[in-house]
């Protein structure tokens, strides 16, 4: 038990460091990526902005008399460092360029004339040439978006499709993958190092918890054994009791408890054994011929009363597991709708995605939802148990010898009728 909840632990606290470096991860890329895409774009509308190259702002005040006259109207200012007069600062876009943008930004543009044919103006980037520019147009155009990657080249199509400009995003695009790879190493070396770390102290951690479950687990054995023999000294005294002065109320009630406290210890016992299993017995077990012999014996508890019993059951179900377990489990399940039934218990058995057991009855003071607390150790509905005996190990029981042959099972309830499906 303590090496199971060992790995438990190791293996939540795993799972949830991986999902937070997983969420830091992506968001940190994700915003990488988004942040290439971002300046790229800024870069294609200010180029928009000047019709496919980057718009110079007013001349410099270089002091008095040394400022020369702009270009006239209709006339386009020297580019480059030639210029003495101009320099290249996009006025709307300053805050994101610096004096450089402009020599450092490899871009291209593609023109559509009106008899249909393309211009590439090529002028500032070294890798494409004039042919590859018009192909790249060409798809993107065909692509049907204004904004895209063709390729490295982040692209943005304006005048109504008949310029394309295109900016090189190699050097940003391959730093973002750069960065994801690095990102990925450390965070599963990080990974690794937490397991290694996770796992030398989950001992310690798991010691205190571990050593509460087995002396409880002791007690319940313990107490189980100890109870044996005053249950047997009274019971043998009522017997007494009842051979010398007859039947009464009270040597009835006696006998009555003494079963009751018997059945307890019993059910105290069988949990406490499977607790400490942890592989079972297991062979061929025809899982039919088990319900219907335990359906037999119960048909009159569970037709008392007036109460109907409907058995839908295929035949020739067959799983490995132990049986003696499985009989338990199916006496378990009929047991409990004999306490519960009101008027009917419905029975069946099938095979759809495993082998699935259900056990249906109606019951008084039922509320709709979930009832998986009915599979924890002693935990009994009061609206529904009031006028019931039980210990409300039963069910704690059956779910354990589901567990151990791998299965699920839940309870659940709607319109007063209880169900418990158990899948192997």
């Amino acid at each position: 038990m303590a090496k199971k909840l060992r790995w438990r632990f190791v293996l939540v606290s795993m799972l949830s460091l991986a999902t937070v470096l997983a969420v830091i991860m992506l968001t940190i890329n994700v915003t990488n990526y988004a942040e290439v895409k971002n300046s790229a774009d800024v870069l294609l509308e200010a180029l928009a902005e000047g019709g496919g190259q980057f718009r110079f702002a007013e001349p410099r005040d270089f002091g008095e008399g040394e400022n020369p006259e702009p270009p006239t109207e209709g006339t386009e200012p020297p580019a480059g460092r030639d210029n003495p007069d101009w320099h290249p600062i996009d006025i709307e876009h300053g805050e994101r360029f610096s004096a450089e943008t402009p020599y450092e930004t490899r871009f291209f543009t593609v023109v559509r004339l009106e008899d249909g044919t393309y211009v590439a103006n090529v002028e500032c980037i070294a890798a494409v040439d004039a042919d590859t520019a018009v192909s790249l147009a060409e798809k993107a155009l065909a692509s049907g978006k204004n904004k895209g990657y063709q390729g490295v080249y982040r692209y943005l199509v304006v005048n109504e499709g008949n310029m394309v400009l295109f900016v090189d995003c190699f050097r940003a695009l391959k730093t973002a993958e750069n960065f994801l790879e690095t990102s990925l190493i450390v965070s599963a070396a990080a990974l690794l190092g937490m397991f290694i770390l996770v796992f030398l102290f989950s001992k310690r951690a798991v010691k205190p918890i571990a050593e509460a479950y087995e002396r409880q687990k002791q007690f319940v054995t313990e107490a189980s054994h100890e109870l044996k023999t005053p249950i047997t000294i009274i019971s043998a005294n009522n017997e007494l009791m009842q051979l010398e002065y007859g039947d009464n109320e009270s040597t009835d009630a006696i006998e009555h408890q003494v079963k009751r406290l018997s059945s307890m210890v019993k059910s105290l016992v069988s949990l406490s054994r499977l607790d400490e299993v942890e592989h079972i017995e297991k062979g061929p077990c025809n899982l039919s011929d088990c319900l219907s012999e335990h359906v037999d014996l119960y048909r009159n508890a569970l037709t008392a009363g007036g109460r109907t019993l409907t058995v839908d059951a295929d035949e020739g179900v067959t799983l490995v597991g132990n049986l003696d377990l499985l009989a338990q489990l199916t006496s378990i399940l009929l047991d409990n709708a004999i306490k519960y039934a009101h008027s009917f218990t419905e029975v069946s058995l099938k095979r759809d995605k495993g082998i699935v057991l259900m056990v249906r009855n109606d019951a008084e003071g039922l509320s709709d939802g979930d009832k998986s607390r009915c599979f924890e150790r002693f935990y009994r509905d009061v609206d529904v148990t009031q006028n019931v005996e039980g210990s409300g190990i039963g069910l704690a029981i059956a779910k354990q010898i589901v567990t151990l042959h791998h299965g699920t099972a839940t309870a659940s309830a709607k319109d007063g009728v209880f169900t418990v499906k158990v899948t192997l």
